[in-house]
């Protein structure tokens, strides 16, 4: 069974869309996914629909709702008026039921901000890999020549720092697959902030150069898309990190 919710262009900001586009999110019970579906609204031989992005998660979502879930001081970005709305979102009023309880929130992002938090969401998982006895494991930290070596091998060798090409969200976004790389894991986030994770140290502790240089790249692309980051504001590495920073806090808060 499947249920699902169409977001027309009066529910999204900014009118990305014209009015007879829209965006479908379909739930799929059997598979625990949720489905991003364009539909461009024009009449057509073809019924198959454009797939944004497909969401598999750990639990299966049985019914879609919007409203207004979040406090007072944290509008949704689909309202207007005085509130500042957080960049790169379309909407995020959006909640997922499961029969177990658990209660899911979602997010329409843009490009810009889908590349930066998928960006760091790589960093994350691909560093938990590497380092299965650092702060991503309950096991803690063991120290010594031995574990050196058993860790990195017999002559002690560090690990290969983590390529660009390795986190790129551009490159995983290609392919007949690359609708399952066009979602954000938010608990992936916010887990790793939670346990005293910083941005500076995901972005360029254990990567090589060009990673920094991608992020810096991603994170220009996205502040320049809020109307108090303009070009001739300073966009040096430190600035970028604070700005995004401030971002994910607003990016990152809490629905309850």
């Amino acid at each position: 069974m499947t249920h699902h919710l169409v977001l027309q262009n009066s529910d999204l900001e900014q009118n990305p869309m014209t009015e007879r586009e829209s965006l479908v999110l379909l739930t799929d019970k059997k598979t625990a996914t949720v489905t991003g579906l364009y539909s461009a609204g024009e009449s057509t031989l073809k019924s198959a629909a454009n797939t944004l992005f497909e969401a598999c998660l750990p639990r299966t979502v049985i019914r879609l709702q919007r409203g207004n879930i979040r406090p007072p001081w944290r509008r949704p970005a689909r309202m207007t008026g005085s509130f500042q709305k957080t960049a790169g979102i379309l909407a995020d009023d959006m909640v997922g039921a499961c029969s177990v309880g658990t209660i899911y929130a979602f997010a329409i992002l843009l490009e810009p901000a889908r590349h930066v938090l998928r960006l760091l969401q790589n960093l994350i998982e691909m560093k938990r890999q590497q380092d299965s006895a650092g702060r991503f494991s309950i096991v803690k930290h063991s120290s010594g020549d031995i574990f050196n070596m058993l860790k990195n091998g017999a002559d002690g060798a560090h690990e290969q720092k983590i390529r660009a090409r390795d986190v790129d969200p551009r490159f995983e976004e290609r392919g007949a697959f690359g609708s399952r790389k066009r979602h954000i894991d938010g608990d992936c986030l916010i887990r790793y902030f939670e346990d005293g994770g910083e941005l500076q140290e995901l972005v360029s502790q254990g990567v090589d150069d060009d990673v920094q240089t991608l992020f810096v790249e991603l994170a220009k692309i996205l502040l320049l898309q809020t109307s108090s980051y303009s070009p001739h504001k300073d966009m040096s590495r430190c600035s970028v990190l604070l700005e995004i920073k401030d971002w994910l806090e607003q990016v990152l808060t809490p629905v309850l």
